[in-house]
């Protein structure tokens, strides 16, 4: 009987042809068949079949809900603690941010010190440059 209703090989069509025949053959089985498949299509079992199969499809979906519900409520306590996370490292990395602040200052100081003494010691040219035209040869562009 498992490989009629699976549908394997020639059996469901050997199945339907038997039930023709002995349709055709038997009045009494013709009209039980009848009765059965007038039962199965009638509007009310075809629509209660029909809503019990849409309800089978919403069902499948519930899981999905309840996953995605619990992904939200997940993604809700990250951001949570996201925003807990960065106020509490904003209060820890202030000090450490004052005293990079100072170490760099300081360095600084004496960078600018010895940039000062390079200064003092700086060696002018002797004679400025000429701001004449006529020692330069002719036909010379100057572009500044």
């Amino acid at each position: 009987m498992d490989d009629v209703l699976s549908g394997a090989g020639a059996a469901l069509p050997v199945v339907i042809g038997a039930t023709a025949l002995v349709c055709s053959v038997n009045r009494g089985a013709r009209g039980w068949l009848m009765d059965r498949l007038w039962w199965t299509f009638s509007g009310s079992f075809l629509r209660f079949m029909l809503v019990m199969i849409g309800v089978m499809m919403l069902w499948q979906t519930v899981g999905l809900e309840l996953a995605m519900f619990a992904a939200g409520d997940v993604l809700a306590y990250l951001e949570v603690l996201t925003a807990v996370s960065l106020m509490t490292a904003q209060a820890r990395l202030a000090p450490v941010k004052a005293a990079t602040a100072r170490r760099f200052s300081a360095l600084m100081r004496r960078v600018m010190r010895l940039r000062s003494r390079r200064r003092t010691r700086r060696i002018r040219p002797k004679t400025p440059p000429s701001s004449s035209d006529a020692d330069r040869p002719a036909g010379v562009w100057v572009f500044a």
